[in-house]
């Protein structure tokens, strides 16, 4: 299964997936992984994502500010609305983000400046995609899926793909990915385009994503110019920022649970 913590001390959840193996089988296989990832991390043989540059690290102030952002959301918004894509027309979509636990402890001080938790925030990110439903957990499933079966460990976790790698290595630290659904109750086409704005934003090879998104607006969005939708994925990831730090932390562990 995989276990969901929520870092709060008013709830709990967790979502089981069917037990296939012992429990002392998976922890047998979370340390063969711990130890693949520290000989290829030895080796610098596990992807990694260029760091943000420096100047997209300090607090963007001038776009919280900038009256035009939001009213280009409403826009953006009011288009999906009006026109909703043939065939889909369900509101049951969002935004997901998903953020390394390794990076995120310092927007939960008390003391941290806006810049700080900002800075901490975007650094976190190592995943977008829109997602319906339990993607999310579908992506961590395979992710279980692959800590359970993979039989030449080291040679498998090297020619994993770059969000495997990450998602190996947050578990490998007994960690949790946190999974933060962002943009809720929208529909496809409008989840999709929140998604290529942020991709865009924070740029590709920062990601662990493999493609760029897909604008699904007739144009709204799509044709920005560079500094403006820069502009508008800036103040779309502090909306994503302020929901994360104002909700509860979802983490998702491998675990098992026997019956």
């Amino acid at each position: 299964m995989l276990e969901q913590s929520n870092n709060s001390s008013h709830s709990s959840s967790e979502e089981e997936f069917v037990p296939r193996k012992p429990r002392n089988f998976i922890q047998e296989r979370i340390g063969k992984i711990k130890e693949a990832v520290k000989t290829l991390a030895d080796e610098n043989a596990l992807s990694s994502p260029e760091p943000l540059k420096e100047e997209f690290l300090h607090y963007p102030a001038s776009d919280v500010e900038n009256p035009q952002n939001e009213e280009l959301e409403n826009r953006m918004v009011n288009e999906f609305n009006a026109q909703p894509p043939e065939g889909d027309n369900s509101e049951e979509c969002y935004t997901y983000l998903l953020l390394d636990p390794r990076v995120t402890g310092e927007i939960q001080r008390e003391d941290a400046n806006p810049e700080e938790k900002w800075r901490t925030f975007v650094r976190s990110i190592f995943y977008v995609e829109k997602g319906q439903s339990l993607l999310p957990n579908d992506h961590l499933r395979d992710a279980y899926n692959f800590l359970r079966s993979a039989k030449n460990v080291k040679s498998d976790v090297r020619n994993a793909g770059k969000r495997m790698q990450r998602i190996m290595q947050i578990w490998s630290e007994d960690e949790g990915v946190i999974v933060l659904e962002a943009f809720q109750f929208i529909n496809s086409a409008e989840a999709h385009t929140r998604e290529a704005v942020i991709i865009d934003a924070l740029g590709l090879p920062s990601l662990c994503n493999e493609i760029p998104g897909t604008y699904h607006d007739g144009g709204v969005v799509k044709n920005l110019d560079p500094d403006q939708k820069l502009s508008f994925g800036k103040y779309l990831l502090l909306k994503a920022m302020r929901e994360y730090i104002n909700s509860e932390e979802i983490k998702i562990f491998p675990s098992i649970i026997l019956h």
